[in-house]
C-alpha cells in the first residue's frame, strides 16, 4: 500500500504532538557568544551538483550559508537546499498558512475562519501560476532552482534526520505555487495598507450622531486629520505633486457598515494572532536611516536597517549569501518565499526597507439585485458576481464548502440580499512582481540601477540606499490610485462605476531623493514628505520617527558608534514620555502650591531620563518616575477624551495638539471635547496617579514604586524554546553598513540564531548578543573575507 504524503492527511493531534513531544533545546548547549570583533571563519563546506554545475555551500562561524555557483539555476538550487537545512519546518508552517490549509492540518474554528479569509482574498492556484508565467525568465529560473533545491534536500535526507518536528516523516514536495503564495502573503503583510474605510466611516457616523451632522463632520476632520503639517517626514521638501485634494462623502449611503467594520477588525486580529503563532511576521513598525558623506565623521556613507517583524524561535528572517551568475550579496530572506536577500548589502552598496503605509485598498459598496442575489449594479447594468467554490478540508471533520464572490473591484468581503462590500487593491494580481525588484536590487551596480529596480515593486515600501561612491537614496514605492473627484480615501466609495479610480500615480511623482541636501534620511513608517495624503494612517507631531530625527539632527557629524547608540536609545526610550513629559510638567509648574506628595511625584518624573532600563536585573524598571508617569499620562488622556469615549479615538497626536492649544482653539477646534481646564486636568490626574497606586505599589513610598519589565518572548514555532530578554523597540533583524574611501564595515544580528534546528549550536547563539546590543560581522563573501 502506497504511503500517503505527510501533512496532506496529518491530524491535528499528530502535528500538535510534534510541537510538544520533541525534547526542548535546553538539552543542547548554545554556542557561547563570540565577541563582535571576532574574525568569522569557515565552519563547513558542502559540494552539490545541479544540471552539471557545481555548487559550493560554505557556512561561517554563525552558520550563515554562502552559496557559490556559475549559473543562476544552480546558485538558487543551493540557496533552496541551504534554506531547507536551516528552516524546513518553518517553511512548512508558512506554506500551510499561506495556502489556507490551517484547518486541514490543525483543525479548530479559528483556523477555519483564517482559511476562509485567505481563500477569499487570495488567488487560485491557476491565477498564481499565471502571475509566475509573466515574470522575467531569470526570476522564474531563480524560483524554480530554489524549489528544486528544497526538494532535493527532502528527497536525499533520511526522514529521521529531518527537523524533529516532522517526527520521522517526510513532508510533501514543494511546488512553485507553494512559494508564490508565501511570497504573496509576505508582500501583503509588509507592503499593503488601507482598507479601513469602514472603521473611519463608523467613527464619522458616531461623531455625527453625538454632535450633529455639521459639528460631527468638523470633529471627524480634527481626529482624522488627513495631512497634519506638524508630523515628522523623511524628506523635508515637497516632492509629492500628484496628490488629488478630495471632497467629502455624505453619511447616508452605506447600510450595515458598522457590522462589516467589526467583521474586518475581527478578521485582521485573527490573522495577526494566527500568523504570528505560526511564524508569519506582523507589522510592528520598522526603522531605518541613511547618512551622506557630508554628515558622517568618516566622510563615507552609513546605513542602518531594522525591520520589526515580531519575535519567534526561529525568527522570520534567514540570512544567506549568494555569489555567482551576476549576484554577490548577503542579507536576510524569508524561508519558503525565495532565495533572494530582501535587505542586505552587495559589493559596494547596501539597502534596507520599511513598510510604506500608503493606501492601496479601497472599500466599494455595491447594490445587490433584489431579483437575483448573484448580481450587482455596475454602470447602469446588473452584472454577475464572479463566483467559485473553495473546499476547505478540516481535521477530524467533513470538508467545508465556501462560496467566494468577486466583483469588478475585487474580493467581496460581505454580502446580504441588498448590499455587498468589496475591496479593490491597486496591486491586485501583481504582488509577485515585487520579486523582480528584489532580484534586481541584488544585481544592481549603481544607484540608478537600484532606482530602476524600485520602480518594479507594486506595493508600498520605503527603500533606503547607500554606496561606496558616496551616494544615498530614498524612494517610496506603491501603486497609488488617482481617485474620482468628490471621493475621500478615508471613507467607502460607491461601487456602481461612478466613483471608479481614474488611474495610478506614476512612480516619478512619488516622494524620492538621490543625495538630498539634508544629508540624512530616516524613516520609522512615517509620512515620507510634507504633502503626503496617500494613507489611512494619520501622522502627527508625536510620531516615533521624530525621536530618531531629533537624535540625528542633534549631531553635526554621525559616526558608526552614533548609529549604534541611536538604535539603542530608540530601543529603550519611552516614547509617550519623550513627547509628553515636559508638556505635562509645564502645566504642573504653573500651579502655585503643590501638596508634598504631588510635588515629590513631579520631582521623580522630572529626574527620570525617559528610558526603560533594568540595570540591576531585578525584572523591574529602575526608575520610579516611569511608573508615576505612565499612570499620570493615561489618566490625563482618559480625562481629556472622556466626551468621546466609545468612539474609538485614541490619538496621541490629537492629545498633543489639545494640550498645546490656547483657550480660543479649545473653544473652536476642540469644542467637541467639552469644557477643558487643561491645567486642572493635568494636576488632578497626577493626584489620581499618586492616590491610586497599582497593587504592587500599595503601601510603598513613591521613590520605591516599580513597574515589571516588558520582555521579548520568542514564540516557539516548533520544539525549540529560548529564554526571554528585556524588551527593546528595535528591528527583529538589524544591520549597520559603512562605506568610506578607506574601509567598508558591516555588522548585523539575527536573534535567536540562524538555524531552526533546536539541537544546532546556531539555534540560539545570537540572542544574548542581541540582548547586549552587540552585533556579529556581516561578511559579504566568506571565501574572500579580506575583500571588503
Amino acid at each position: 500500500m502506497r504511503r500517503k504524503r505527510f501533512l496532506s492527511v496529518l491530524s491535528t493531534t499528530f502535528i500538535a504532538a510534534s510541537l510538544l513531544a520533541v525534547p526542548a533545546p535546553g538539552m543542547a548547549k548554545a554556542k557561547p557568544p563570540l565577541p563582535a570583533s571576532h574574525v568569522v571563519q569557515i565552519e563547513s563546506t558542502k559540494l552539490l551538483n545541479h544540471q552539471g554545475q557545481e555548487i559550493k555551500i560554505v557556512r561561517e562561524s554563525y552558520g550563515v550559508p554562502h552559496i557559490y555557483s556559475e549559473t543562476d539555476s544552480a546558485l538558487f538550487f543551493g540557496a533552496g537546499y541551504a534554506t531547507a537545512e536551516d528552516r524546513l519546518w518553518q517553511a512548512e508552517l508558512s506554506r500551510i498558512v499561506a495556502s489556507g490549509r490551517m484547518a486541514e492540518v490543525f483543525g479548530g474554528a479559528a483556523n477555519i475562519a483564517q482559511d476562509q479569509v485567505v481563500r477569499r482574498d487570495g488567488y487560485t492556484d491557476e491565477e498564481a501560476l499565471a502571475q509566475f508565467e509573466r515574470l522575467p525568465n531569470y526570476v522564474k529560473r531563480g524560483l524554480q532552482g530554489y524549489i528544486d533545491g528544497i526538494n532535493y534536500y527532502i528527497e536525499n535526507t533520511a526522514a529521521a534526520a529531518l527537523p524533529p518536528e516532522f517526527r520521522g516523516q517526510k513532508p510533501a514536495k514543494w511546488t512553485i505555487v507553494d512559494s508564490l503564495k508565501v511570497q504573496q502573503l509576505m508582500v501583503r503583510r509588509f507592503g499593503e495598507s488601507g482598507g479601513a474605510e469602514l472603521d473611519l466611516y463608523t467613527q464619522l457616523t458616531l461623531l455625527q450622531q453625538k454632535f450633529g451632522l455639521e459639528e460631527g463632520l468638523k470633529a471627524f476632520e480634527t481626529v482624522a486629520w488627513k495631512n497634519d503639517p506638524t508630523a515628522p517626514v523623511s524628506l523635508y521638501t515637497d516632492s509629492d505633486k500628484a496628490v488629488k485634494k478630495a471632497g467629502k462623502l455624505g453619511s447616508s449611503t452605506f447600510p450595515n457598515s458598522e457590522l462589516v467594520a467589526k467583521q474586518l477588525k475581527k478578521e485582521q486580529q485573527m490573522k495577526l494572532d494566527i500568523e504570528m503563532a505560526y511564524g508569519f511576521p506582523h507589522k510592528g513598525g520598522s526603522n531605518a536611516w541613511v547618512v551622506s558623506p557630508s554628515r558622517s565623521t568618516s566622510g563615507g556613507t552609513l546605513l542602518l536597517g531594522g525591520p520589526q517583524m515580531g519575535f519567534t524561535a526561529p525568527q522570520i528572517a534567514h540570512e544567506v549569501g549568494i555569489h555567482g551568475a551576476g549576484y554577490n550579496s548577503v542579507g536576510m530572506a524569508f524561508a519558503g518565499a525565495g532565495p533572494i536577500p530582501l535587505i542586505g548589502r552587495g559589493n559596494d552598496f547596501a539597502w534596507t526597507t520599511t513598510t510604506g503605509y500608503g493606501d492601496q485598498i479601497d472599500t466599494f459598496v455595491l447594490e445587490v439585485n433584489p431579483n437575483n442575489p448573484n448580481q450587482y449594479k455596475y454602470k447602469g447594468k446588473w452584472v454577475d458576481f464572479e463566483t467559485r467554490i473553495e473546499v476547505i478540508k478540516r481535521a477530524g471533520q467533513a470538508p467545508l464548502e465556501q462560496v467566494v464572490y468577486r466583483s469588478v473591484h475585487g474580493p467581496v468581503i460581505f454580502k446580504d440580499s441588498k448590499t455587498a462590500y468589496t475591496q479593490k487593491r491597486s496591486h491586485w494580481d501583481r504582488e509577485i512582481e515585487a520579486m523582480i525588484g528584489f532580484y534586481d536590487f541584488n544585481r544592481a551596480s549603481n544607484i540608478k540601477q537600484f532606482e530602476n529596480a524600485a520602480k518594479k515593486i507594486p506595493t508600498s515600501h520605503n527603500f533606503l540606499y547607500s554606496d561606496k561612491q558616496g551616494n544615498i537614496g530614498y524612494w517610496i514605492t506603491g501603486q497609488n490610485a488617482i481617485r474620482a473627484a468628490g471621493t475621500d480615501n478615508r471613507l467607502p466609495m460607491v461601487g456602481d462605476g461612478s466613483q471608479d479610480w481614474k488611474g495610478i500615480v506614476p512612480f516619478e511623482a512619488l516622494p524620492h531623493a538621490i543625495n538630498p541636501s539634508q544629508g540624512i534620511v530616516a524613516n520609522w513608517n512615517n509620512k515620507p514628505s510634507p504633502d503626503w495624503e496617500y494613507t489611512e494612517q494619520f501622522f502627527g507631531p508625536t510620531h516615533r520617527s521624530g525621536f530618531i530625527l531629533d537624535q540625528l539632527n542633534s549631531l553635526k557629524k554621525v559616526s558608526w558608534s552614533d548609529m549604534e547608540e541611536i538604535n539603542k536609545k530608540a530601543g529603550h526610550i519611552e516614547l509617550n514620555a519623550y513627547f509628553f513629559k515636559d508638556l505635562l510638567l509645564s502645566k504642573i509648574n504653573r500651579s502655585e502650591a503643590l501638596p508634598a506628595d504631588i510635588k515629590q511625584a513631579a520631582e521623580l518624573v522630572t529626574k527620570w531620563d525617559m528610558y526603560q532600563w533594568d540595570d540591576n536585573n531585578d525584572q523591574y524598571y529602575d526608575d520610579p518616575g516611569l511608573t508615576i508617569f505612565r499612570s499620570w499620562f493615561n489618566k490625563v488622556k482618559g480625562s481629556i477624551f472622556a466626551e468621546i469615549m466609545g468612539i474609538d479615538v485614541d490619538s496621541n497626536d490629537l492629545l498633543y495638539h489639545v494640550l498645546n492649544a490656547d483657550e480660543e482653539e479649545l473653544q473652536s477646534t476642540y469644542s467637541f471635547l467639552g469644557e477643558l481646564n487643561l491645567n486642572q486636568i493635568v494636576l488632578d490626574s497626577l493626584e489620581f496617579a499618586v492616590k491610586n497606586p497599582t497593587e504592587l505599589n500599595k503601601g510603598r513610598s513613591l521613590e520605591d514604586w516599580q513597574t515589571p519589565i516588558s520582555r521579548i518572548n520568542f514564540s516557539p514555532l516548533g520544539a525549540g524554546k529560548v529564554e526571554p530578554i528585556l524588551n527593546m523597540n528595535r528591528g527583529t533583524y538589524n544591520q549597520i553598513v559603512e562605506f568610506s574611501k578607506s574601509n567598508t564595515k558591516s555588522m548585523n544580528i539575527l536573534p535567536p540564531g540562524q538555524s531552526g534546528n533546536p539541537f544546532s549550536p546556531h539555534f540560539d547563539d545570537q540572542r544574548l548578543l542581541y540582548a547586549n546590543w552587540e552585533y556579529k560581522p556581516m561578511i559579504l563573501d566568506i571565501l574572500k573575507p579580506n575583500k571588503k
